[in-house]
């Protein structure tokens, strides 16, 4: 490591104080020599550098050609080399504090522990298809039990997957009903600031409003809609209902919010009839007005949550009626993050393990059972990057920025 100044060659002026670390091979990031050089920092001085640099035959680098070569370098597996990129991309703390779990092999642990099982059992029937008349020890119950294990833990990794783009991307919970409600104005409470315009004017909300928050340590995407009603008074509230209809369609949970100055009206039921969500949270707002909750819930024939937007009574009730609702664990209780590639992947190795079950179980041919265990080994060696096809490496790195 070694602190000065780097100067311009040609008109021998200092460009900046720099601080130049030297990384020998292997122990450095890509297993190869490295040199890391910290500025000052800012545009021009970063750039100028750069200059420099590439003017004494230094090339720039690709996207992702520094992970691509602690890759080949065997410093990183794919799983690792995808969680660089994962950390960077996401759009949460949550996660990316899942993605950076990946990078500590949260993930690849399991898978190897699942590949060198998988090997064990394909390597058993080659021998037996290989060698059919020696006396060797046939598939048993216990094989069979081995193969169900394996299912099972892809299984659970594919489920776990699933909850943990969801950590990762946010939860979107769609707030619900008629005009002047109180809809903005719990979106509003939740957010701890005004994020949308409440008024008594009805259809104020034209346009879906989406907030990222951070509810006890969850991603949850808010979304405000425009009340649901039948007519409108303008082609901009029309659109608005649209969107709120489709924003329907898509969310995790609806949070359908009942007026407590009036209850249960007849606009409601007609707004009602546009959501078909079995994830459907009702609410009845305005109880420091002394609205009844639990004649709401009468009514509806479903529980109903009493809170005030404006007083913030029930809210902390509400987010923990949210958490239960759509089962969301913590970032500390999911310990690995699944893409959608890996996921695909996944899904293809548990096809081909759970047709090879099926075999076992049937008592069929030992060769097609050890067809399908090769499928499932070949894509989960693809998985971690054992033999991943060049082109798939490509469309991988191709996605990093450049300088990683």
């Amino acid at each position: 490591m070694s602190f000065g100044f780097i100067i311009d060659p040609e008109s021998a002026k200092d460009i900046d104080q720099v601080l130049v670390t030297v990384f020998r091979a292997p122990r450095s990031f890509t297993g190869e020599d490295m040199i890391e050089i910290s500025s000052h920092g800012g545009i021009a001085l970063p750039n100028k550098i750069l200059d420099l640099l590439l003017r004494q035959g230094v090339r720039l680098a690709e996207k992702g050609e520094f992970s691509k070569r602690a890759f080949f370098n065997g410093k990183i597996d794919l799983t690792q080399a995808e969680a660089i990129n994962d950390i960077i991309s996401s759009s949460t703390l949550a996660g990316s504090e899942l993605a950076l779990n990946n990078l500590k092999r949260n993930l690849s642990d399991p898978l190897s522990v699942l590949r060198n099982e998988i090997l064990y059992l394909c390597a058993k029937l080659e021998v037996l298809i290989d060698n059919p008349e020696e006396e060797l020890e046939d598939w048993d119950k216990e094989d069979t039990k081995k193969l169900r294990s394996i299912l099972e833990s892809l299984q659970s990794l594919i489920k776990t997957g699933e909850r943990s783009r969801k950590i990762a991307q946010g939860f979107r919970v769609v707030l619900a009903g008629k005009t002047n409600v109180g809809k903005s104005s719990l979106l509003n409470a939740l957010a701890g600031e005004e994020r949308a315009i409440v008024s008594q004017i009805h259809g104020t909300t034209r346009d879906v409003i989406e907030v990222e928050l951070n509810l006890d340590g969850l991603p949850v995407v808010l979304i405000d809609t425009a009340g649901i009603r039948e007519t409108y008074e303008n082609e901009i509230e029309g659109y608005g209902i649209i969107k709120t209809q489709e924003n329907l369609k898509r969310a995790d949970l609806i949070l359908f919010i009942l007026d407590g100055e009036t209850g249960l009206t007849g606009e409601d039921e007609r707004a009602l009839e546009y959501i078909h969500n079995e994830k459907t949270l009702f609410c009845l707002n305005k109880i420091d007005l002394g609205a009844n909750h639990e004649l709401a819930a009468r009514e509806l024939g479903q529980e109903v949550l009493g809170l005030s937007a404006k007083s913030g009574t029930g809210l902390p009730a509400l987010i923990e009626k949210l958490k239960e609702v759509l089962e969301i664990k913590s970032v500390e209780e999911t310990s690995f993050y699944v893409n959608q590639r890996q996921h695909a992947v996944l899904s293809q190795m548990a096809k081909s393990i759970e047709k090879t079950l099926e075999i076992a179980e049937d008592g069929a041919l030992i060769d097609i059972m050890a067809f399908e265990l090769r499928l499932a080994l070949d894509k989960l060696s693809e998985l971690l990057g054992f033999e991943a096809q060049p082109a798939i490496l490509d469309t991988i790195f191709a996605h990093f920025c450049i300088g990683k």
